[in-house]
């Protein structure tokens, strides 16, 4: 069984979202609370373990290299 789905472009539809784009919506029910209270609420505290966690598992893009000369060594480092 196969499927067939044909696509096209409705530039009006496009053109009407395309100023909201890139936006982000942010609720809370602390009624207090100022947009920029609200904005930094939901970005939340750094935390430096993001930092570790986004390196687990992933290569640094580093490969072995055979170099003789260790100022160019800690060039390329």
């Amino acid at each position: 069984m196969s499927f067939v789905r044909a696509v096209r472009r409705d530039e009006q539809a496009i053109a009407q979202r395309q100023p909201a784009m890139g936006w982000q919506v942010y609720a809370a029910n602390g009624l207090t609370l100022t947009v920029p209270q609200v904005v930094w609420a939901y970005r939340g505290p750094y935390r430096s373990e993001d930092d570790w966690a986004r390196l687990k598992g992933r290569s640094l893009g580093l490969t072995p290299v055979d170099l003789q000369d260790e100022q160019r060594l800690g060039g390329l480092v």
